[in-house]
């Protein structure tokens, strides 16, 4: 259980919290991540609702008021002495930040600082093979990939993301076995595939077998893909590169 006003770890059963001394009835069981989010604050104290705020350091605020400290939603650097799980959230956050300006070397930073402090998150596991993959580092994203996948193996984002690491890599006969356990989880409906996903996983798999030399496959999929909501340009860049109209799909 996780402390509502800064985020700390509770006994079972406190009544107030042993790290910002609080009281906690009604205290949140939520998963760690979620709990954390709930120290960030913006302009008033996250304990009391005080603006006598005294900043420490940059995105850090001491209440003058009750004596807790407040934090808000710019980027900080998480404290040492702060439970792990909220120096993930906030590298976390730190990331997607890092990640909207497209800046990846300050997102794989914080993404590698938070990797030590939850070696098993899946959140820090996916965005940091994500990240991997986008600088191009595929030897790296493909390790991160396959812990991920040793950890999560029925989950959709992480088999996509292995085929397209493969695809990346130049192995499309590889690609295709991840993609097609995506399909299958579709057309079975034992895991949930969100829609992004699923499109992503057709766009991919005709990519795939287009490379392979099946050139009905690839029509088959990329036409599914745009069923599904894939925009006509998107798809021009793959029909490109396979050798084909654009206008047959």
């Amino acid at each position: 259980m996780f402390c509502i006003h800064c985020g700390g770890q509770l006994p079972d059963g406190a009544a107030f919290c042993p790290s910002c001394g609080k009281k906690v009835s009604g205290h949140s069981s939520a998963a760690p991540e979620q709990a954390a989010k709930s120290v960030f604050r913006t302009g008033v104290c996250s304990a009391c609702g005080s603006n006598q705020l005294k900043e420490l350091r940059p995105g850090v605020y001491l209440c003058e008021h009750c004596g807790t400290k407040s934090y808000t939603d710019a980027p900080i650097a998480p404290e040492d002495d702060a439970p792990a799980d909220v120096r993930v959230a906030v590298l976390l956050k730190q990331a997607e930040e890092h990640s909207a300006n497209k800046d990846l070397q300050n997102e794989l930073l914080c993404l590698s600082r938070a990797l030590p402090l939850a070696p098993e998150n899946y959140s820090v596991l996916f965005y940091l093979g994500r990240c991997y993959s986008r600088l191009d580092l595929t030897d790296k994203a493909l390790e991160i990939f396959r812990k991920a996948d040793a950890l999560y193996p029925d989950d959709p984002d992480v088999t996509v993301m292995l085929g397209t690491v493969n695809m990346n890599r130049g192995n499309a006969a590889e690609a295709k076995g991840f993609y097609e356990k995506v399909l299958s989880m579709i057309e079975g409906k034992q895991v949930p595939v969100s829609r992004d996903t699923a499109v992503t996983a057709y766009v991919s798999y005709g990519h795939c077998l287009g490379r392979l030399g099946d050139m009905e496959g690839a029509l088959k999929y990329l036409k599914l893909a745009k069923e599904n909501g894939y925009s006509q340009s998107a798809l021009a860049p793959y029909c490109r590169e396979l050798g084909l109209d654009p206008d047959m799909v």
